[in-house]
């Protein structure tokens, strides 16, 4: 098995701690002020349930915080849990505690052990792979970054969005009446560590951009378990980052919880594992987006410590972005 197919491992402590000090960040040229009145979203992302030992309690701990928050509704971006009971049916009732709207995103890993992405929609009670609903006076777009066609010499999962999938994005962003903000696992504004036809996606969002006022201000993803954000075409792209941890890979093995736990989870070690469950919950409203994140810690050595200046052997580029936290901001939208 392959580092890239092994980022999905990961375990780790729980706990719940401060959000960090807000930072304000006046993004220029993005599409207007967005309309409708405020409202208030949960987002968690690449749990992992079923490869992490804790990955329930990493959910109740979203869960019972959301409880108290009362967003309009939660979104889990992700790599999140195998679509069968034999795995997930005490899972699946952590997720249903939660009685307001609740909205899925497909990761790359809730169809490992065989599983079709059909399965994971009958499972999680998903209206469709891919699908958009309205609320708060902006139009939500959930598309499915997991379509087969493959690009070039790229390996690994499946990280593309079809012509039939294209299509249907386009027809809804064309009768769009609102505001648009768009949620994926994989990234789309890359192509090396996001979908593989990033470039075709980014030019959907500029032509639709140009010629409507009802314009795509934000886009989400998990999958790079990243705290990060940046600007490109005046369209603010934010990271969630994973719950859970981020992934090392086989050559950085460090032993950080008890030789037992890392016995029954033998990828444990090629993890930097974060103590505490990250999440996200988001204020839109007023043309702003307001990001309150979660903080935590490293189980053991840092990211850093454990590559020790080697830099990463799947991505050094995000070396920065390497943080057990989602960072609070504030965004112009």
């Amino acid at each position: 098995m392959s580092d890239v197919t092994r980022r999905q491992f990961s375990l780790g402590a729980l706990g719940a701690v401060a959000s960090t000090t807000v930072m304000s960040h006046a993004l220029p040229g993005l599409a207007g002020e967005a309309g409708g009145g405020e409202i208030k979203i949960g987002l968690i992302a690449d749990i992992h349930h079923g490869v992490i030992h804790d990955g329930e309690m990493r959910l109740r701990t979203f869960i019972d915080r959301m409880n108290e928050v009362k967003p309009d509704f939660v979104m889990q971006m992700g790599d999140f849990c195998y679509p069968s009971d034999k795995y997930a049916k005490s899972f699946m009732a952590e997720w249903h505690r939660y009685k307001g709207e609740k909205y899925h995103v497909i990761g790359n890993h809730d169809m490992d052990h065989g599983f079709s992405r059909e399965q994971v929609v009958k499972y999680w009670g998903m209206p469709a792979k891919y699908y958009s609903f309205e609320k708060g006076g902006y139009l939500f777009v959930v598309l499915d970054g997991n379509d087969k066609k493959k690009v070039g010499k790229v390996g690994g999962y499946a990280r593309y969005i079809g012509s039939e999938q294209r299509a249907w994005f386009k027809q809804v962003l064309k009768n769009a009446n609102k505001p648009v903000i768009c949620f994926s696992h994989q990234a789309i504004y890359e192509s090396k560590w996001g979908v593989q036809n990033a470039d075709e996606m980014l030019d959907i969002v500029k032509q639709h951009n140009k010629k409507s006022e009802f314009k795509i201000v934000a886009w989400m993803n998990g999958h790079n378990h990243l705290d990060r954000h940046l600007v490109k075409d005046d369209v603010l792209y934010l990271e969630v980052n994973s719950a859970s941890y981020q992934w090392m890979g086989g050559g950085f093995k460090h032993k950080a919880f008890p030789e037992h736990v890392h016995n029954s989870y033998p990828y444990l070690g090629h993890v930097a594992a974060y103590k505490d469950p990250v999440y996200a919950i988001l204020t839109i409203g007023n043309g702003k987006m307001k990001v309150e994140g979660v903080k935590s810690e490293w189980v053991g050595p840092s990211a850093r410590e454990r590559l020790k200046g080697k830099g990463h052997p799947d991505a050094p580029e995000f070396l920065e972005y390497y943080k057990p936290q989602m960072s609070d901001g504030e965004y112009k939208i």
